[in-house]
């Protein structure tokens, strides 16, 4: 199973692929202070993905947090000038949102006849 974050600045979004209606919400300024949401203790996932737009310090409190109850490495995904077909039209990528650049991958995966 993985347990699947979406971090955005003030909340984020969990889900657990493969168990149904296993998902929820947190607080961003709770995960910076260290507090992981309690209903994850009883998780037991095999990978953690994560897409974060809320910062670095976020993300390293994510890291921290989920290596310690999961001993797991977080997969953050990260945007690509190319992946899975399309090509990102931002010469600095760092400047498109991640959240963005995964609707556009999804888009694409459901009709990639787009351009």
């Amino acid at each position: 199973m993985i347990l699947e974050i979406d971090l955005g600045n003030t909340r984020g979004k969990w889900r657990l692929l493969g168990e149904d209606g296993v998902r929820g919400s947190l607080s961003t300024a709770d995960l910076r202070d260290g507090k992981l949401p309690p209903e994850w203790a009883a998780l037991n996932p095999q990978r953690v993905r994560a897409a974060n737009v809320a910062g670095a310090a976020v993300g390293a409190a994510l890291a921290d947090g989920v290596r310690e109850m999961f001993a797991l490495p977080v997969e953050f995904a990260r945007v690509e000038m190319q992946c899975a077909g399309v090509t990102c039209g931002y010469r600095n990528t760092a400047r498109l949102g991640v959240d963005r650049w995964l609707a556009v991958l999804a888009a694409h995966g459901r009709d990639p006849r787009a351009s």
